[in-house]
């Protein structure tokens, strides 16, 4: 039987960092490159641009331990209307996952790899055009079960990435989206395929960060939120190491070097309960 000391959160994270296009998340992944972990990136948004001059600029050193595989289905005009007109996506994904040339599948990888979603939201789409294509109605009408096994399949994924058989750490950005609840309340979830989904993805991650800019103008920062934010809701098992705002430029690793850390053994008490 394991100790909790065993536990894999003393060495893996599995982090789900949400927030608005522009507040900085592709970007924060340039802090872990320079504390030496190595990146493997799922990339569906086609944005990794910040990424890439950030590490050209400030560690060019390290721009090796960066692989990535686009992951984008084309788009094309039928009529007066665009609709995808192929469905690869996904399931190439998924296939690299199982097993990445040279680096062999997912479920090999150690505690210094860190494997990246970038984002969860296209990737959403992805998994809907891939059921869509495999029910032969890609570009068409869906019906209503084509969403829910859009969304099995997307929850499936999460369960295997984020269970212990996946031992390296794991990164899923998201973009927010704001869903009603049945009292009407609006609180802020990742965007992925419906409203029926978003608010189970967080109950995956112990880790939940919300990466966001404050401020305008010259006094404009982005920062990565490690407490609650309004609607939205954070998680973690590190609060008592960290400050509540964190610098976009440092954040994942002082996140990831604060998970790592054992906390301080407890105060041996002198009262005795012995009767």
């Amino acid at each position: 039987m394991p100790s909790l000391a065993d536990h894999p959160s003393s060495t893996t994270t599995k982090l789900l960092l949400i927030g608005d296009s522009g507040s900085g998340k592709t970007g924060s992944l340039a802090s872990l490159v320079k504390a030496g972990y190595k990146l493997r990136i799922l990339d569906y948004d086609n944005g990794l641009d910040i990424l890439k001059n950030t590490i050209l600029a400030e560690c060019p050193q390290f721009v090796n331990n960066i692989i990535y595989e686009p992951l984008i289905d084309d788009y094309g005009f039928s009529g007066a209307l665009v609709i995808p007109k192929t469905a690869t996506a996904f399931a190439k994904g998924m296939r690299l996952l199982d097993n990445w040339p040279t680096l062999g599948g997912v479920n090999t990888w150690d505690h210094t790899s860190v494997l990246v979603i970038d984002s969860l939201s296209t990737l959403s789409y992805a998994a809907f055009n891939h059921v869509m294509a495999m029910n032969g109605r890609l570009g068409q009408q869906p019906h209503i079960d084509d969403w829910g096994r859009a969304q099995g399949a997307l929850e499936n994924m999460l369960a295997m990435l984020t269970g212990p058989q996946t031992k390296c750490n794991l990164i899923i950005m998201a973009h927010i989206a704001n869903i009603e609840d049945a009292s009407g309340i609006s609180k802020g979830y990742p965007r992925s395929l419906g409203k029926s989904l978003s608010p189970r993805i967080g109950g995956y991650f112990n880790t939940v960060l919300l990466a966001k800019q404050v401020g305008s103008g010259a006094a404009a920062k982005r920062i990565i939120r490690t407490t609650i934010d309004g609607n939205i809701g954070v998680k973690h098992s590190v609060a008592s190491r960290l400050e509540s705002e964190l610098p976009v430029a440092t954040a994942l690793a002082t996140f990831f070097e604060a998970a790592r850390k054992a906390p301080p053994p407890a105060t041996t008490s002198n009262t005795s309960n012995t009767k």
